[in-house]
């Protein structure tokens, strides 16, 4: 485990006395995990981070069809050593503004408090899929490959990880 003194602070506070919590942040070239429950935290840094999958495997604005399944593997690929190391049964919190961009994308107001179900991160996902094939962008759709690259980040650790969504947190 690395230290992280904000990532860190933020899973303790965040953390309910004998509950587990998963605490998420994507940044631009790492993704940052921290869980654990009474036994005591975790740290993940996965090379994972917005631009960095962006940069590395999007060429079009948007990205296209093919691009994006390219990029869901790789995503796939490095979060699957991860999961056998969660905490069990724990919340997935974020105090990622990347994150309530997403929520905001998906139809909520982003603010602390607020669960982005999965089916909310997988409709905004399918939205995405569809621009990226040709439909016109709706108002108030984020742009830029950096939004895309963290939706679909969020999107595949939801998935593969296992949680009915996410808790904005501040």
């Amino acid at each position: 485990m690395q230290t992280d003194t904000p990532l860190a602070a933020d899973f303790e506070r965040l953390r309910s006395a004998g509950s587990s919590l998963t605490l998420l942040r994507i940044g631009a070239d790492v993704l940052q995990i921290v869980s654990g429950g009474d036994r005591g935290p975790t740290r993940f840094d996965l090379p994972l981070g917005e631009l960095l999958l962006a940069n590395g495997h999007f060429r079009h604005e948007p990205p296209s069809a093919a691009e994006l399944e390219n990029a869901i593997m790789v995503v796939e690929d490095t979060l699957a050593p991860v999961r056998e190391h969660l905490a069990a049964d724990s919340r997935l919190m974020s105090t990622d503004p990347g994150i309530r961009h997403i929520a905001r994308a998906a139809g909520l107001a982003g603010s602390a408090g607020e669960f982005l179900t999965r089916d909310a991160i997988e409709n905004a996902f399918g939205q995405l899929c569809r621009i990226a094939l040709g439909a016109p962008r709706p108002t108030g759709f984020p742009d830029g490959n950096d939004f895309a690259a963290r939706l679909l980040i969020l999107r595949e650790w939801t998935h593969h990880m296992d949680f009915d969504g996410i808790t904005l947190a501040d």
